[in-house]
C-alpha cells in the first residue's frame, strides 16, 4: 500500500512545489516559521471522504482503510446499504442535484445511466495526472463482460472496477464426494454423482439430496434453493435458468422477451424447486441473507451463489461447512455476470481526494490485500492468478472458468429498474397471487414501456 500512496504524496508534493516556484524568494512564513514539509505532502489532510458502499463489501477495510487515513490525513466515513437502498438514496440525491458521497460503489451498467445523465465525472485527467494503470483490472472480466463499463463510448473512464463478480455453484463436497453417497446415486440414477453439468442433472442431484437426516418426518437437508422475496437479486438468481433455457430478459434491441415459451421455461423451473419442496419451505421469502445462512448452517446441498459469499460461507466462525465447499461452473453455463464499480459523483466538494481514495481502494495492492484476508472478489487481476490466493480459494478456478461463459447485462440505466421490476412481478407467483405465465405477461408490459420512455423504440 505504501508505494501507492508515497506516489500519490510524491505527485502532490511536486505539484505544490512548482506552484509555489521553489526559489529562494517565496516569503518566509511570518514568525520565521520553517515552511512544513509534512503539510506540503499531506495537501487533502483533514478532508473527510464520504464512501457509499454495499453493505455486503466490507471484507477486509478496517484492515486497510487506518493506514490510507495516517498516509494522507484524509478520514473515510463509510455509509453502507444494501443494493436497494443504495439506488433509492443516490436516485433522490441526483434528482435534486446533490449528492452526500464523495465516493460511490454502484452496480456496473449503473454507471452508463449515471454518466447520462450528468451525475458522475470523467477519471482520465486524474487518471493522467496520477499515472494510474487501468490495465491491472481483470482483463477478461473487462473485456468480454464490462465493456464500456468503465469507458463511455468514447472511451472516457468513469470508474474504476471494484468488485467482479459471476455465478458460480457451490456444493457440498463432503456429501458429493462420499463413498457410500456416490454409490446410492449411481445405484439410483444410473451415472456418476458430480457437479451437474445440465440442468436435468441439477435436477436429479437436488432430489437425491433433498431428505430427513434426523428422523422427525420433516426435511431438513435440501438439495439446493431460490430466492423468492421481493428483492431485486432475485433476477440475477433467476437468470442463469432462463439463458439456459434460451431466453432472456431483454434482446438485441432492448425490446422485452420475458414472456417467450424459453423464458417462461426458465422461469417455471427456477419456481418449480421451491414448489417441488427441494428448497427449505420458506424460501419464497428469502433474500440474500437467508440463502446463505442456510448453506451455512448445513442445510443446503448445492447452490449458485455470488464469489462475494464465500467469505462468508468459507468463515470457520460463522459457518459449519466451512472448508467443506467446492465450486464450480454453473448448470447449463450460463452464468450470470455481475459487479460493482467506483465512481465519483458530480457533486463532490473535494473531487480529486475522493479520486485518490477510489483509485487507491480498487487498486491491485489493496485489493490484493483484501482479498488474501478474506477471499474478497476484487476487480484486480493479480487476486486471480496469484498462488496464495488459488491455494487458499479454490472459489478461483470455479470463477476463472465461468468467465468464458458469463452472460452481462444491457448497459443501459434502466437495468436497476429491470431487476426491480422483475423483483416485484415474479416474487408475485412465490407470494401465490400470480402464475408463472401471468408474472412474465407483467413483466413483458411493464419492461415494454420502460425501453418506450426510454427512447430505445416507438
Amino acid at each position: 500500500m505504501k508505494k501507492i500512496v508515497v506516489l500519490i504524496l510524491t505527485v502532490l508534493l511536486s505539484a505544490a512545489l512548482l506552484m509555489s516556484g521553489c526559489t529562494k524568494d517565496v516569503p518566509a512564513p511570518e514568525g520565521n516559521e520553517t515552511p512544513s514539509t509534512e503539510t506540503a505532502a499531506k495537501p487533502f489532510e483533514g478532508i473527510t471522504i464520504h464512501f457509499l458502499s454495499n453493505g455486503g463489501h466490507l471484507h477486509g477495510l478496517d484492515e486497510v482503510i487506518p493506514e490510507f487515513e495516517e498516509e494522507t490525513g484524509m478520514k473515510i466515513e463509510i455509509t453502507t446499504l444494501d443494493m436497494t437502498g443504495i439506488y433509492s438514496k443516490l436516485n433522490v440525491e441526483f434528482g435534486t442535484g446533490t449528492s452526500s458521497f464523495d465516493v460511490i460503489e454502484i452496480s456496473c451498467p449503473n454507471a452508463q445511466g449515471y454518466r447520462r445523465g450528468d451525475h458522475i465525472i470523467e477519471l482520465d485527467e486524474y487518471i493522467e495526472k496520477y499515472n494510474v494503470d487501468m490495465h491491472q483490472y481483470v482483463s477478461t472480466y473487462v473485456d468480454r463482460h464490462m465493456i464500456q463499463y468503465p469507458q463511455t463510448a468514447d472511451g472516457k473512464y468513469i470508474c474504476f472496477p471494484y468488485n467482479a463478480d459471476i455465478q458460480i455453484l457451490a456444493y457440498r463436497g463432503d456429501l458429493f464426494e462420499d463413498p457410500e453417497e456416490m454409490a446410492n446415486f449411481k445405484s439410483k440414477y444410473g451415472y456418476e454423482l458430480a457437479p451437474p453439468e445440465t440442468y436435468d442433472e441439477f435436477i436429479d442431484m437436488a432430489e437425491f439430496f433433498t431428505r430427513d437426516t434426523d428422523g422427525d418426518g420433516e426435511n431438513d437437508l435440501f438439495g439446493t434453493m431460490v430466492m423468492g422475496g421481493n428483492y431485486p437479486s432475485l433476477v440475477g438468481d433467476i437468470t442463469p435458468y432462463i439463458c439456459a433455457h434460451g431466453g432472456d430478459w431483454v434482446n438485441s434491441d432492448y425490446q422485452p422477451v420475458i414472456n417467450t415459451a424459453e423464458s417462461i421455461a426458465g422461469l417455471q423451473f427456477y419456481y418449480d424447486l421451491w414448489a417441488d419442496g427441494l428448497t427449505p419451505p420458506a424460501a419464497n421469502t428469502y433474500r440474500w441473507d437467508e440463502e446463505n445462512a442456510d448453506f451455512q448452517n448445513g442445510r443446503i446441498a448445492m447452490m449458485q451463489i455470488w464469489p462475494g459469499s464465500v467469505a462468508n460461507l468459507e468463515n470457520p466462525e460463522a459457518s459449519k461447512v466451512a472448508g467443506k465447499i467446492k465450486y464450480a461452473v454453473v448448470p447449463g453455463k450460463v452464468p450470470t455476470v455481475g459487479g460493482w464499480q467506483l465512481a465519483i459523483p458530480k457533486y463532490s466538494p473535494n473531487p480529486e481526494a475522493a479520486f485518490l481514495f477510489a483509485s487507491w481502494l480498487s487498486s491491485e495492492e489493496i485489493a490484493l490485500k483484501r482479498s488474501r484476508l478474506t477471499g474478497w472478489a476484487t476487480g484486480a487481476a493479480a487476486v486471480y492468478t496469484d498462488p496464495e490466493m488459488r491455494e487458499k480459494y479454490p472459489f478461483l478456478d470455479a470463477f476463472n472458468e465461468s468467465l468464458q461463459y458469463g452472460k452481462g447485462w444491457p448497459q443501459i440505466g434502466e437495468f436497476t429498474s429491470i431487476w426491480q421490476i422483475g423483483a416485484e412481478e415474479f416474487s408475485r407467483v412465490f407470494a401465490g397471487e400470480l402464475t408463472v405465465e401471468e408474472s412474465a405477461d407483467n413483466m413483458q408490459e411493464r419492461l415494454d414501456q420502460l425501453m418506450r420512455d426510454g427512447g430505445y423504440y416507438e
